[in-house]
């Protein structure tokens, strides 16, 4: 479901929506706040996010579902957020949840920086975080143009 479909539904539709699909909290949010905690993509998959301006204030960074992502598709769903330290990954054959750890880069963010300053590339420099940088705000225009 488009943006579009979304803002044109009732607030009320889309809480129903919202609780079908589990979601908690979602009584008191405005309806544009709905809108950006969850929508459906044209190819079946799904996102939930909940972000910290969604939490309670006085649990911060003490709250186990903060800044929490799921994502599903017809093959499968995954989960990552805040507190671990990799994605939880369950495929439609498979009989238990896989957890995928990060890939551990050697450098910490200082040698990185100085590798940068003496003319090294890195993997996971500042070229790379532009490339993806600009990845996201171009894939934001499209999404915002549909």
């Amino acid at each position: 479901m488009t943006r579009e479909k979304y803002e044109s539904l009732p607030l009320a539709t889309l809480k129903e929506l919202a609780k079908a699909r589990k979601m908690r909290g979602v009584s008191t949010l405005k309806k544009s706040e709905l809108i950006d905690a969850m929508f459906a993509l044209d190819n079946h998959c799904g996102v939930i996010a909940d972000v910290s301006y969604f939490a309670p204030e006085k649990c911060g960074f003490n709250n186990p579902f903060y800044w929490r992502f799921t994502i599903w598709g017809r093959k499968g769903v995954m989960e990552f957020n805040y507190f671990d330290d990799g994605v939880k990954l369950c495929l439609s054959g498979a009989k238990e949840p896989e957890f995928i750890e990060p890939a551990r880069g050697k450098s910490d963010y200082l040698t990185i920086f100085m590798n940068e300053i003496a003319g090294k590339e890195e993997p996971f420099g500042g070229k790379h975080i532009m490339d993806i940088t600009e990845k996201t705000l171009l894939l934001q225009r499209k999404a915002d143009r549909q």
